[in-house]
């Protein structure tokens, strides 16, 4: 991943900050293979990406409980985030 940075990272901090994340979040390569299978056939990565959050949430509750019950609640009320910061 470093190598080839394949996340887009704008810097070499960055992409570590990216790397120990993933590191952190997926120590077992076990646990994702249905991860990386759907990623190395092609899948869409709008969908990909749904199961990867959908993965992430099983294995953290605080990530789990700001998506269902923050992000979730504010985005079908329209709050999007993508507005002017002030």
């Amino acid at each position: 991943m470093r190598a080839e940075n394949r996340v887009g990272a704008r810097s070499n901090g960055w992409l570590g900050e990216v790397a120990a994340t993933l590191s952190a979040r997926f120590p077992d390569a076990q646990a994702v293979a249905p991860l990386i299978v759907l990623a190395r056939g092609g899948f869409p990565l709008e969908r990909w990406r749904d199961c990867l959050l959908w993965h992430v949430g099983q294995q953290d509750g605080l990530f789990n409980d700001f998506l269902c019950d923050w992000l979730y609640r504010h985005t079908r009320r329209g709050i999007t985030g993508s507005g002017p910061r002030t």
